[in-house]
């Protein structure tokens, strides 16, 4: 039996989803923060807490407040820090990987795939030479569609739309008749749920007077807590900037889709957006909803199942 681990690479959290030999899932993520380490009295942060890539030491996944995060939301700092996040996600898993299956935006596939490739299937780090000769890639939101497929098993006639929502872009994918349809699907750069955090930021530091990070907005939109000494409850915070994003989202989506949703049957929401939205969605698309369990690790999940359905393991 291969042993497939699937990668879905993000500007927020990178998530990872595998099978062991028993068939056992793993899953986890972590956040896509790229740091260079601090200086201790013991000098700078070993190679254990620390990569070494790049003639630089790097940490990875660890949010220090007082550091900028190397990861910048565009796609060629992903494309250049993506072995960094292979790795680490490599270190966490159980299984010795024969093929990795890693995500790329759609609306970048074409133009960085080989790049992508490239630089995943040779890398150095820590002085040793890392080499993944099996590295496969795949559409965002792609991977949601095949896990959607899989699961759900829909209607073969069935219209609707992938809706996934990260945090840089949201990906709207249209698939008709079982297949991804180019006509209709767009990428919306720069709408994702950074949009929402950084105003959440905003109007902390306003009330506040303090300045949080994009990751520490991350944690106060999903607890609607502050915790600046003591914890301060910022729910009518949440409230209000969910309520702008989620009128500002609806309304892009329905505007730039609009001759195709009146067909649509189903809307399948994921994404860590998904989180979000659900309960908010209004009543012409909560209709049609449908949000698989633990929707961040769609496209992950679909990503392994069309590898491992080629492979004749499912």
């Amino acid at each position: 039996m291969k042993n497939i681990v699937a990668i879905d690479t993000g500007f927020s959290f990178t998530k990872v989803y595998t099978r062991d030999e028993n068939g056992a899932e793993q899953t986890f993520s972590f956040p896509s923060i790229i740091q260079a380490p601090g200086v201790s009295a013991a000098g700078l942060d070993t190679p254990t807490s620390a990569y070494f890539y790049h003639n630089a030491y790097y940490t990875v996944g660890k949010n220090d407040r007082t550091k900028t995060n190397l990861l910048e939301r565009d796609i060629d700092s992903l494309i250049k820090f993506a072995p960094l996040l292979v790795a680490h996600a490599l270190k966490q898993v159980t299984v010795e990987p024969d093929v990795l299956v890693v995500g790329l935006p759609f609306h970048y596939f074409n133009r960085y795939k080989d790049q992508l490739r490239a630089n995943i299937a040779s890398f150095w780090l820590n002085g040793e030479n890392h080499q993944y000769p099996n590295v496969v890639l795949q559409g965002q939101a792609l991977g949601a569609l095949a896990d959607h497929f899989a699961t759900v098993n829909p209607a073969a006639d069935e219209s609707g739309y992938i809706l996934d929502v990260g945090f840089n872009t949201i990906l709207a994918l249209r698939y008709e008749h079982r297949q991804a349809q180019g006509e209709g699907s767009t990428p919306h750069d720069r709408k994702g749920v950074s949009v929402l955090v950084a105003d959440i930021c905003t109007a902390i530091q306003a009330r506040f007077g303090v300045e949080i990070n994009e990751h520490d907005g991350i944690n106060v939109l999903l607890t609607k807590k502050l915790k600046l000494g003591k914890e301060h409850d910022v729910s009518d915070i949440i409230s209000s900037s969910v309520n702008k994003y989620l009128a500002s989202t609806v309304k892009t989506f329905r505007d730039k889709h609009r001759d195709y949703l009146t067909f649509c049957q189903r809307i399948v929401l994921v994404g860590g957006g998904a989180y979000v939205l659900k309960n908010n969605m209004p009543k012409e698309f909560a209709d049609i909803l449908h949000i698989p369990d633990n929707p961040e690790f769609s496209n992950a999940r679909g990503y392994w199942k069309m590898e491992a359905a080629r492979h004749g393991l499912i």
